[in-house]
């Protein structure tokens, strides 16, 4: 019955009026009948807006690999505890660990997102070789679902053959990986113009498609371009080299 909820969302109180008149006139007239409440619209924060659009530019460097559907902040919509939802399809088996240390990338971003907005760049850049090995110094935003699975996914990538590293190595790496990608210029000035888009609107919500033609509106996905090639091409293949580095 979700179709039915958005379509009575979307009329407009005077339209809503309208309707419950109309019916009224056809029942017999007793007592008034009492309205329910309408629900509490709970606008999102910025840091939560931040948060989803590093999920949703880390997501963007797996094409092959990751659909993206939507970037949802209407907290009505998902579990409570929530702060917003990147909606992404798989196109790829779960069992390849390649695919599960791109997807705990993914799952990374919006801590780190929040971590650099939080801090500013220029404390991020200075401290780096302390993030994220001091949890104090993260700026989590409500991401304990996030954390779960980045300790899951960076275990499963560990236990590799071909690398044979502890979990928190992997993840250590993983999360200073995407802070210098998130803090590239291009890529960071785009998480911000999806994050404000985001939270001035009213629908807390946008498409794939909507966020590309923002994106391309500003000359944000040519800008893209060359942070997205080094950042592949420096990471992947994979090795254990590669995956052990630290800061």
């Amino acid at each position: 019955m979700n179709w039915l909820k958005k379509l009575l969302n979307a009329i407009t109180p005077e339209n809503k009026l309208k309707i419950e008149n109309e019916t009224e006139q056809e029942k017999p007239k007793e007592e008034d009948t009492p309205q329910p409440e309408k629900p509490t619209v709970i606008r999102p924060t910025l840091y939560d807006c931040i948060h989803e659009s590093g999920h949703y530019l880390v997501s963007l460097l797996f094409p092959n690999e990751i659909r993206i559907n939507s970037l949802n902040l209407d907290k009505s919509q998902f579990k409570s505890e929530w702060n917003g939802q990147l909606h992404i399809t798989r196109t790829t088996p779960y069992e390849s660990t390649d695919d599960s240390e791109k997807l705990m990338l993914i799952f990374c971003a919006g801590m780190v997102a929040t971590t650099i907005f939080s801090h500013g760049k220029s404390y991020v850049l200075a401290n780096l070789s302390n993030f994220p090995r001091n949890p104090a110094m993260m700026h989590t935003n409500g991401g304990d679902d996030d954390n779960i699975a980045i300790r899951n996914l960076s275990a499963t990538v560990g236990r590799d053959a071909r690398f044979h590293l502890q979990g928190r190595w992997v993840m250590w790496n993983g999360y200073q990986a995407i802070f210098n990608y998130l803090m590239e210029p291009a890529v960071w000035s785009s998480v911000e113009l999806i994050a404000q888009t985001l939270f001035e609107s009213d629908a807390f919500k946008m498409s794939h498609d909507e966020i590309q033609a923002l994106l391309a509106d500003h000359g944000k996905l040519e800008e893209l371009n060359g942070p997205t090639a080094a950042f592949l091409a420096a990471r992947y293949p994979l090795t254990k080299t590669k995956l052990s580095q630290m800061i």
